[in-house]
């Protein structure tokens, strides 16, 4: 049964190399002066994920907690109990 993720962009937190959550490869870096949005290319995602980050932000990419995750069913709705990604 196919689903979608969501996530809030300001959810979105950095990681070591490895410990990322979904892992991917930064397509687009945006640097404001009160956040840096990182854009993301992951497998399987038609668009890139969008990571909001407080202030100026190195651009690696990173994990977040699995409580921010949402699970979504084909039909747009969302699924619960949300279960442990990790």
């Amino acid at each position: 049964m196919p689903v979608e993720l969501g996530i809030r962009p300001e959810h979105l937190k950095l990681a070591n190399d490895g410990d990322a959550l979904l892992p991917g490869c930064v397509s687009l870096v945006e640097s404001r002066s009160e956040v840096t949005n990182v854009y993301v290319s992951v497998a399987g995602a038609s668009e890139p994920v969008l990571a909001r980050l407080a202030g100026q932000q190195a651009t690696r990419w990173g994990d977040t907690d699995p409580a921010a995750v949402h699970v979504f069913g084909a039909d747009g709705r969302e699924i619960r109990p949300h279960r442990s990604l990790a």
